[in-house]
């Protein structure tokens, strides 16, 4: 896959010539490859390496980017808790940062894992909280995944007119 190769050799360049603050972002997209492409512990061992990393030079960006990532890999492998610990403790590490991209999918996967538990009202609250920051913030993949959640919660709880609202905005 082209993607994880040219990944590999931005491992190898960061080695090479010793450019340590590249190094946990390199992790990252290689954690980042793996769960897209379902290799799931993989993923999670580069995702924690990047968050080592990420810890050490206190880069609240990358720091709440790895435990996002942890918590989409721990979800994809239905491990519901580890998600929702990785995504909460994101969350105030991408505040911080002032990176909302990543604050919303967090948020989402959030919510996510509240529908799944059944706690429709936390799952709302998270959803509406993701799909919010994300309209203000023109991020419109981001908005529209928290738009499908949320309608699909009200239609769960027969609250089509509600359903409708967010399918339109």
């Amino acid at each position: 896959d082209n993607a994880l190769l040219y990944a590999r050799k931005s491992d190898s360049i960061t080695r090479q010539y010793k450019i340590e603050e590249l190094v946990p972002y390199v992790y990252l997209n290689i954690g980042d490859i793996f769960e897209k492409k379902n290799m799931l512990d993989s993923a999670l061992a580069y995702s924690y390496k990047c968050l080592e990393k990420s810890k050490a030079i206190e880069n609240d960006l990358l720091i709440g980017t790895a435990l996002n990532n942890l918590g989409n890999t721990y979800s994809k492998m239905g491990m519901l808790t580890p998600a929702h610990d990785n995504y909460l403790e994101g969350l105030s590490h991408l505040e911080k940062s002032n990176d909302f991209s990543i604050y919303t999918e967090s948020m989402l996967g959030l919510a996510k894992i509240y529908e799944q538990q059944g706690q429709m009202d936390s799952a709302l609250y998270y959803g509406r909280q993701s799909y919010n920051i994300a309209r203000h913030n023109s991020f419109m993949v981001n908005a529209f995944e928290a738009s499908v959640l949320i309608s699909r919660i009200f239609k769960k709880q027969s609250q089509i007119d509600s359903s409708f609202a967010y399918q339109e905005s």
